[in-house]
């Protein structure tokens, strides 16, 4: 968010930027306009209340106002209640993830969409639609994501497509360095991200693999990690978004073996730090990569397809 607001304000004035976080210590001084965050640890109704006033406020003076997350509170506060063109970004099924992550359902997305459960889950997809359709215009990174929202009951002419841009890395620092590790994954530790397959993939193949991101599953594929195998698998934990992409151009191959994403902007770094790509072709993900031009595309659970299309590993 912080490299959309610089280069935004430098065609317009950017009143402020409103966000959560767990760390009040940053150095907002180095941005170009206001920042404004909001402690994530606390109470969620005090917060909620905390958001809508603040974006409330600094709305005033506003043309526009985009949301790249706090919907809710954003479409409340800068639609409802101030009246303001409303541009929202959206990257994801919020809240089919938070029903895998609570357990609620193994359904896939697009059985998520048209199914039934219960009371609760029915109102919060219903909301979902609610609050998204209030808004002037709709961005989604996917065309994969833009059929998906349009089935929430929007009107297609609100969505536009804007696939997502990536920074390059110098020449010197792609594909020709030494490689340190043979892949690289990058991903939340969450169920459909296939971690724990992927662990099972390459420790038979004696296959290196650094594992950059957090999560839930944490613990759990820490676990799976036998003592006698930790050479082969690390798990590198958060890293800075700034130095991910050095990261991954240290790898032989960078795998995605999800079984949903939206438009993953990590395979556009990967493929700008001049990594091969092996990625399952789900949601937005065919929409990055042509297969066998400039990356691989596999089948969802088709784990002996990760080893068959890997051909810098087993060539």
């Amino acid at each position: 968010m912080p490299a959309i607001a610089t280069a935004l304000s430098q065609r317009h004035t950017i009143i402020a930027v409103i966000t959560l976080t767990e760390d009040q210590t940053y150095d907002d001084a180095v941005y170009p306009f206001l920042v404004k965050r909001i402690r994530r640890q606390q109470n969620r109704l005090i917060r909620r209340i905390q958001t809508i006033t603040t974006i409330y406020q600094l709305a005033k003076t506003a043309d526009v106002v985009y949301l790249n997350g706090l919907v809710l509170e954003g479409v409340i506060a800068s639609k409802i209640l101030r009246r303001k063109p409303t541009v929202i970004k959206i990257v994801g099924y919020l809240i089919w993830e938070r029903a895998r992550v609570n357990g609620m359902t193994q359904d896939t997305i697009d059985d998520f969409q048209h199914k039934s459960y219960n009371l609760k889950w029915n109102i919060l997809k219903k909301i979902q639609g609610w609050y998204t359709n209030l808004a002037d215009k709709i961005i989604t990174p996917s065309q994969y994501l833009a059929e998906i929202v349009a089935q929430w009951g929007i009107n297609k002419s609100q969505i536009k497509i804007i696939y997502n841009s990536v920074h390059t890395l110098p020449s010197d620092n792609k594909i020709n360095q030494d490689k340190q590790v043979d892949c690289v994954t990058v991903a939340r530790l969450v169920p459909w991200k296939g971690i724990s397959e992927l662990i099972n993939v390459v420790i038979p193949n004696n296959w290196s693999l650094n594992i950059i991101g957090d999560g839930i599953l944490k613990t759990t594929l820490e676990k799976q990690v036998k003592p006698s195998q930790t050479h082969l698998v690390k798990f590198l934990g958060y890293i800075p978004k700034e130095q991910v992409i050095e990261e991954i151009a240290k790898a032989k191959v960078f795998i995605l073996n999800s079984t949903y994403e939206g438009l993953p902007h990590i395979v556009l770094e990967a493929k700008a730090a001049g990594v091969p790509v092996i990625a399952t072709a789900v949601g937005g993900t065919p929409e990055t990569i042509t297969d066998g031009v400039n990356g691989y595309l596999i089948q969802a659970g088709d784990n002996p397809a990760l080893t068959e299309k890997n051909p810098l590993l087993t060539g």
